[in-house]
C-alpha cells in the first residue's frame, strides 16, 4: 500500500467457515504499508507463513523473504490485529520481523499471535526502529469472555513466543523530551505475553521516552507466564521490568 487509506484487510465479524487469508513465500514483505498518505488501515484475521491446508496438522511453513508486515516511511494511524481473539492475526513463520514499524507513529498493535519454530537467526516479533514514535504495542485490560451465538474472548495484548532474537525490539525509537523533562510521543508497550524468546524485550541505544509495563501488574503488564521460564533475557530475570536498556530516561509504567 502506498497512498491507500481507510482500508480493511480482514473482517469485522467471524463465524462458521470464516475465510482467513494465507500469506507466505513472498519475495519481500507479505504486506507493505508505507508513505505519509497511507493511514488508518486495519489488518486482522490474516495467517502469515503457513501453507494450505491451514490447520493444526499443517506443517508447511513458508515465510516471506523480508518479513510478514512492514509499516514504514511515516505511515501513521494503522491498526494491526483485533481485540476479538477470533479476529487475531497469526504469524507462524517469518524472517527478520513479524511486524516492522520504521519511522512511523500512532500505530496500534493489539491482538496478534506470533509463534512458530523459528530457527533462523535474528528473528524478532515486533521491531520498532528508525524514529518510530507514539506507537502502542498492547493495551491494558484483563481478558473478557463474551457469550453469544459465537463464543469469543476479548484480549488486549499480543502473544509473542519462540523468537530466536527478541520478542519486542526497540532501536533508535521513542518519545521526545518536553521542556519540563517529561517524555511525549512515547511508544507504549503493555499487556503482552512474551514467552520462550531468546530475549523477551530489548530497548536498544538512542531509545528513550518509552513507556514499558510491569510483568506483575494485573492491568498494565508485559506478562511472560511466570516470566518466560526458557528465556535467557536479563529483564525476565529481573521481574520483567525491562531494565536491559542502556537507554536514556526510559520510564517503566507501574513499577515502584
Amino acid at each position: 500500500m502506498n497512498g491507500a487509506h481507510d482500508n480493511l484487510l480482514g473482517s469485522l465479524d467471524s463465524g462458521f467457515n470464516f475465510p482467513y487469508n494465507l500469506y507466505g513465500s513472498d519475495a519481500g514483505y507479505s504486506i507493505l504499508i508505507e508513505g505519509p498518505d497511507t493511514a488508518f488501515n486495519t489488518i486482522n484475521s490474516r495467517r502469515f507463513g503457513v501453507g494450505a491446508p491451514f490447520g493444526p496438522g499443517s506443517t508447511t511453513l513458508i515465510p516471506a523473504g523480508l518479513g510478514a508486515i512492514a509499516i514504514r516511511n511515516r505511515s501513521n494511524n494503522n491498526t494491526v490485529g483485533h481485540v476479538r481473539e477470533d479476529l487475531w492475526n497469526s504469524f507462524f513463520a517469518w524472517k527478520n520481523a513479524a511486524l516492522l514499524i520504521d519511522d512511523s507513529e500512532s500505530n496500534l498493535v493489539v491482538g496478534n499471535l506470533m509463534t512458530g519454530v523459528n530457527t533462523v537467526p535474528g528473528v524478532v516479533g515486533v521491531h520498532l526502529r528508525n524514529g518510530a514514535r507514539a506507537n502502542t504495542i498492547g493495551q491494558p485490560g484483563a481478558a473478557i469472555q463474551i457469550f453469544s451465538l459465537f463464543q469469543f474472548s476479548l484480549r488486549f495484548g499480543n502473544v509473542i513466543s519462540i523468537c530466536s532474537d527478541t520478542g519486542i525490539l526497540v532501536e533508535d525509537s521513542g518519545g521526545t523530551l518536553r521542556p519540563d523533562g517529561l517524555p511525549e510521543k512515547s511508544n507504549r508497550i503493555v499487556n503482552n505475553q512474551l514467552k520462550s524468546n531468546m530475549e523477551g524485550l530489548r530497548i536498544g541505544p538512542r531509545s528513550w521516552g518509552n513507556v514499558i509495563g510491569d510483568c506483575f501488574r494485573a492491568m498494565a503488564i508485559n506478562s511472560s507466564e511466570t516470566c518466560a521460564p526458557r528465556s535467557t533475557s536479563r529483564e525476565t530475570r529481573s521481574r520483567c521490568r525491562n531494565l536491559e536498556t542502556g537507554s536514556k530516561t526510559t520510564r517503566l509504567a507501574g513499577v515502584p
